[in-house]
Order: C-alpha cells, then sequence, then structure tokens
C-alpha cells in the first residue's frame, strides 16, 4: 500500500521504469476504461454516507460522550473549552465528507489501475508484460513472457501496444 502524499502510481512496481508524465498518461487512460455512471454515483454516495455518519458522531461521540465522560472524570469544562469542541464538531460536517471522497477515490483508481495491470499479463502464467519489448516480425506484433517463453499475440486477445508499452499513449 502507498502513502498518501505519494503518487498512486508508485504502488505499482510495474510502473517504476517510467516517468510521471508517461504514468500520469497511462492512470488517465486506465481511469477512462469504466466510464459508467457508476463510479460518480459511488462518489455522491460516499459523500452523503460520510456526512451522515458526521451527524451521529457529532451528537453521540462528541457532544454526548466527551462533555459525560468530562463531567465522570471531574474536570470542569470553561467556556473556551467548550467552544473548542463545538467548532471540531460542526467543523468535521466540512471537513469529514471530503476526507472520506479522497479516500474513496483513491481506492477506486487503485483498483482500477490494478484491473489494468491483470489485464496486461500473460494469458499462460499471468506474468506482467508491461514494458517488456514488442517484437513485430510476425502478424500484428507480439510480446514474449519472460516466465513461460508464450508469444502473446495482440490479435489474440484485447492486448493493445499501448497496454504493454506506456509511452506509446498520446499526451
Amino acid at each position: 500500500m502507498r502513502l498518501l502524499s505519494r503518487k498512486i502510481f508508485r504502488a505499482f512496481p510495474e510502473l517504476d521504469e517510467f516517468d510521471d508524465e508517461t504514468c500520469k498518461r497511462y492512470i488517465n487512460r486506465t481511469s477512462g476504461i469504466n466510464t459508467s455512471g457508476v463510479g460518480c454515483l459511488f462518489m455522491i454516495f460516499v459523500f452523503v454516507a460520510s456526512f451522515t455518519a458526521w451527524v451521529f458522531i457529532e451528537y453521540n461521540a462528541i457532544q454526548v460522550g466527551v462533555f459525560w465522560l468530562l463531567d465522570k472524570i471531574g474536570i470542569r469544562v470553561g467556556p473556551y473549552t467548550e467552544i473548542f469542541i463545538y467548532l471540531f464538531a460542526y467543523s468535521g460536517y466540512i471537513w469529514f465528507p471530503w476526507i472520506m471522497l479522497l479516500l474513496a477515490r483513491d481506492r477506486w483508481l487503485y483498483t482500477q489501475i490494478k484491473k489494468q495491470l491483470q489485464g496486461v499479463g500473460c494469458r499462460e502464467c499471468g506474468y506482467c508484460l508491461v514494458g517488456l519489448p514488442i517484437n513485430e516480425t510476425r502478424f500484428n506484433g507480439f510480446v514474449i513472457c519472460p516466465e513461460c517463453n508464450c508469444e502473446n499475440f495482440f490479435n489474440d486477445r484485447s492486448l493493445t501496444r499501448a497496454d504493454v508499452d506506456p509511452t506509446l499513449i498520446n499526451s
């Protein structure tokens, strides 16, 4: 798994040999594969669900739970501390849904890239063919798998040259 501050394509060792611009074009091509409204609806659902979840978190955990716990411990809450707790609770309506939305988007992109890279595997052993040299000698071209020596022809399945060599993707 990658760190959230890192680029998502660096989570895949198959893309390490390519520069950032090439990887960004590969990601844009990959995320455009399944462009039905399902992804958009899912993001809207995540936003609404996280907003709704914060309503319950804010009331039950913060307003009731924090003040109850402080009362049980015997700590008197001053007016400034109370204002700070309420500001944190109400600001969650802004930041909590956006963080959940970004995490869901990141997970969706990760899944789409993983599906794309699995689809570029050898038909015999499943070895990832990204970055391997393309042989243009016969038919429409092919890639030889270094694991099992199987010839993977481009016209046999939906494998394209841009799937194997991301540098061929136009900007």
